[in-house]
Parts: structure tokens; sequence; C-alpha cells
């Protein structure tokens, strides 16, 4: 849950939010991107949804995350919920391997 999450790791969260926001007209957190942020991180500015995630967007997430220790992922049942920075790309290679369509938007 957010209030469970650092102080970073909370800034983290809510500049994830603020791209889901932007790219989505206000949904505060619009399903995957959490996936969709970190894709852009690692293979550059991307379109999604009626936006993009720009090279300024992933200078920002890149060093939000370092900050954080860090990436933040919505669970539905434990909401915001930060994952170690060393165990995510697992989690995001697991998700995308169950999930082919995970990147779309």
């Amino acid at each position: 849950m957010y209030k469970d999450l650092t102080p970073a790791q909370q800034q983290l969260s809510d500049y994830i939010s603020g791209l889901s926001q932007r790219c989505f007209h206000g949904a505060e957190w619009i399903m995957n991107i959490e996936y969709v942020a970190w894709d852009a991180l690692t293979n550059g500015p991307r379109r999604f949804g009626w936006s993009s995630i720009t090279a300024e967007d992933i200078q920002e997430l890149l060093r939000l995350a370092r900050a954080a220790g860090a990436w933040v992922m919505f669970d539905d049942a434990t909401r915001e919920t930060a994952v170690p920075l060393a165990q995510w790309p697992a989690v995001f290679d697991q998700a995308r391997g169950r999930n082919r369509e995970l990147l779309d938007g």
C-alpha cells in the first residue's frame, strides 16, 4: 500500500501514476503502466495511450528508481507495492512471459 512505501518509493509511485494520467487522461494507474514504463526505461522512448514516455521521463524514472532501490508495481491485494530493483527484471520477464500483450497500449 502507498502508506507502506518509503518516501523515495512514494515519489516513484507518484511519477508512474503521473505518466498514467498523462497517457490515459486521468487514469490514476492504468493497468500495466509499471511494465510499460520499465520497457521504456530499458528500450527507449515509446508511445503509450494518447501520449509518450519521453527521454526526459526515462531519466527521471531511472533517478527515482535508483533513489528508491525499487520499482513500484500495482497489485490487486497490496495495491502500490515496492519490488527491490535487483528483483524487478525477473518479475517483469515472468509477467511478460504470461502475457505477450502486456506492453500494448
